[in-house]
């Protein structure tokens, strides 16, 4: 028995439609039905499906509610085991990031980075269709990291890299991408690098932007979900950092959000805070090359992997205390993307030298598989399908491109 039932999730029935409990935690998320419809407790769900069209009635009192779903959803597209498909935005080769919305993966957003060689401005591109089709939904900027709100699907945050007429920064949307703001105006911003930026996965109001510019770099916080922002002075010993030297990653512990990991560039250090930013520790003194990404294991939170520009990969089993090198079937000079899958799987990308491209290990870390030769400069997964999405920068053959992860 319900006392609620809630307004129709056509892709919650076509995932879940041969079992109903699970279809009816889908919906739980949704806008209620008039209270009036469940005086009384005895409701029964029916859902009969006619032609391409299916309904859902609900039955209380003699009377009927009949809910219709959306008319139709963008086909899912074919499966091919382990193989790349091309998705789309041929001859864009300065994709710099790519968001799939978790729950809806036929979302899909792209952040484009400008190009001074070339003249190019960057952008951000959305496709409602799997990648099918795109639109721009901002232009003139110049776009490397999008993230999205894990408590409402709406809110949107993309950080800005260098650009002639746009400086960098932080922008926001709160209606999926459609437009945006910035949020950036108590930041202290140098012209040559931009802002990352990470969201507390706990707490949507708490925000961290991270700048890697020699001249201006530093570490930004937010408790108000944008609205304003205060520096992080990243103090240890007694001393302040050398800022200027910019960080270069940055992850948050997904079970205690007050445990922050990042890495400088330059010097090459991974610092360490146990709260919250006030205060950070040197856990990896090391000049085997420049940070390019943290990963915390959301599972296992004690396991952080950490990849290199020119220094390959490492993992800590201890949270950050220690770190030890797996190579096996990795090249060991460049990594430029890492991204955790579930279990034991980590992909990694790989961009800057003949032996790059796109590595998978099922082991955590200890063996290496390629699974591909892309010279590719962003990386997403969609867990609820199993594919990998990466960016390609070869012009000839750039765009975006689908990959089917095996069991």
């Amino acid at each position: 028995m319900c006392k609620y039932f809630y307004k129709w999730d056509f892709y919650s029935y076509r995932k879940f439609k041969n079992n109903l409990i699970e279809l009816c935690n889908r919906f739980s998320y949704l806008q209620r039905l008039p209270e009036r419809w469940f005086n009384r407790l005895l409701i029964s769900f029916i859902i009969v499906s006619i032609s391409s069209f299916t309904f859902l009635t609900i039955s209380c009192n003699n009377k009927t509610q009949i809910i219709s779903p959306p008319l139709s959803l963008p086909p899912q597209p074919p499966v091919q085991q382990s193989t790349w498909d091309f998705v789309g935005l041929a001859g864009e080769d300065d994709i710099g990031s790519i968001l799939v919305v978790p729950d809806k993966p036929w979302i899909i957003f792209a952040g484009i980075m400008s190009d001074f060689s070339g003249g190019t401005k960057g952008k951000i591109m959305k496709s409602t269709d799997w990648g099918s089709t795109w639109k721009k939904v901002i232009d003139s900027i110049s776009s490397g990291i999008i993230i999205i709100d894990p408590k409402n699907d709406n809110i949107l945050y993309a950080s800005l890299g260098p650009l002639n007429d746009c400086v960098p920064g932080v922008i926001k949307s709160t209606d999926a991408g459609e437009s945006w703001f910035r949020i950036d105006s108590m930041m202290q911003l140098t012209w040559e690098e931009g802002a990352g930026i990470t969201i507390d996965p706990t707490n949507s109001n708490i925000l961290y932007a991270s700048v890697s510019g020699y001249f201006g770099g530093g570490l930004f916080k937010s408790i108000n979900a944008g609205a304003s922002w205060y520096t992080l002075p990243l103090r240890w010993e007694g001393r302040i950092s050398p800022v200027e030297a910019g960080v270069m990653c940055f992850a948050v512990d997904p079970k205690n959000p007050n445990e922050l990991y990042l890495g400088l560039n330059w010097v090459g250090y991974i610092m360490k805070s146990y709260d919250g930013g006030e205060t950070f520790s040197v856990v990896h003194d090391t000049s085997e090359g420049l940070p390019s990404n943290i990963v915390v294991n959301p599972v296992r939170t004690n396991v952080v992997y950490l990849g290199y520009f020119d220094g390959g990969f490492r993992k800590s089993n201890n949270h950050g205390i220690s770190w030890e090198r797996e190579k096996s079937g990795l090249p060991y000079r460049s990594i430029d993307r890492l991204a955790f899958y579930k279990d034991s799987t980590i992909f990694v990308g790989s961009g800057w030298d003949n032996n790059g491209g796109v590595f998978a290990s099922r082991d955590d870390g200890a063996t290496w598989n390629k699974i591909g030769s892309l010279r590719i400069y962003a990386l997403s997964i969609d867990e609820q399908n199993r594919f990998l999405y990466v960016s390609y920068g070869i012009a000839s053959n750039s765009g975006i491109y689908r990959y089917k992860i095996t069991q």
